[in-house]
C-alpha cells in the first residue's frame, strides 16, 4: 500500500514540475540575471495567489547597475496563448505596479500564468493572457521599437508625449492596430477619449495632447531630415 502511496505522489509532483521562469535584460549588455526555480516561485505564494510581477522584477532587477535599472520601462513575458500556441506579450512596467498585469502559479499544472486584473485601468486583457510563462525580458521600449525614440530632446512637450504614448498607446496598438506616431495629430486627439473612455478608462487633457502632438510633430521632422539626402 505504501508502495503505491509513493508510486501516486510521485507521479503527481512530476506531473505538476514546470520548467523554470529564466528572467534576462536587454540592454546595452544583455545578460541572464536569474532563473527562477519552482520551488522558489512557491515559496511566495500566498492562499493561491502568487503576486510575482513585482516581486520578479525586484529581485531579478538586484543584478543590474542602477542606471540600467532606472531605463527598464519593458518587461516582455514568453509563454503560450489560449490556444496552446507560442505568445509573447510585451508589458509597459507601468501596467505592473498599477496592478494592471499579474500572474498567478497554478497549482494544478505548477506553471506561472498571467491574469488580468485591473484595478485602475481597463485593457483588453486576452493580449496579455499568457500561460505556461518560461522567459521574461526586461528592456527598454526604445530598444524594441526603435522607431518611436527621439534623438534630440530639446522640446520638453515633445519628450512628455514620448513617454505618453510608450506608457499608454504601445501597451495595446503594438499588439493589434499598430499606429505611427508620426500621424498622431491635435485633430486625431480630439476623438480618442469618446472612442477610449468608455471601454479602458482612458482619456487624456489639454496637456496631454499638446505632449503628443509636439511628440508626432518632432519625430516626423527627425524622419524626414534622416530619409531627405543631403
Amino acid at each position: 500500500m505504501l508502495l503505491i502511496f509513493n508510486l501516486v505522489f510521485s507521479l503527481y509532483i512530476n506531473a505538476v514540475t514546470a520548467a523554470p521562469v529564466e528572467v534576462t535584460v536587454l540592454t546595452q549588455n544583455p545578460k541572464l540575471l536569474k532563473t527562477w526555480s519552482e520551488d522558489e516561485l512557491r515559496k511566495f505564494r500566498q492562499k493561491g495567489t502568487f503576486n510575482s510581477q513585482k516581486l520578479i522584477f525586484d529581485e531579478s532587477a538586484k543584478m543590474m547597475e542602477l542606471n540600467e535599472r532606472a531605463d527598464i520601462d519593458l518587461v516582455t513575458v514568453y509563454g503560450k496563448g489560449a490556444d496552446g500556441k507560442a505568445k509573447v506579450a510585451r508589458v509597459p512596467r507601468f501596467m505592473i505596479w498599477r496592478d494592471a498585469f499579474k500572474m498567478s502559479l497554478d497549482s494544478k499544472t505548477g506553471h506561472l500564468s498571467s491574469r488580468g486584473t485591473p484595478t485602475h485601468l481597463r485593457l483588453p486583457l486576452d493580449l496579455f493572457e499568457v500561460k505556461e510563462i518560461h522567459k521574461i525580458e526586461l528592456s527598454r521600449h526604445s530598444d524594441t521599437y526603435p522607431g518611436t525614440k527621439l534623438k534630440l530632446r530639446t522640446n520638453p512637450a515633445a519628450s512628455r508625449g514620448e513617454k505618453l504614448f510608450a506608457q499608454n498607446c504601445l501597451a495595446c496598438h503594438s499588439f493589434t492596430n499598430p499606429i505611427d506616431p508620426t500621424k498622431i495629430t491635435a485633430e486625431s486627439l480630439k476623438a480618442f477619449s469618446s472612442k477610449h473612455t468608455a471601454i479602458r478608462d482612458l482619456s487624456i487633457d489639454a496637456r496631454d495632447t499638446r505632449g503628443l502632438a509636439a511628440y508626432a510633430e518632432a519625430l516626423a521632422s527627425e524622419k524626414s531630415k534622416v530619409e531627405s539626402p543631403k
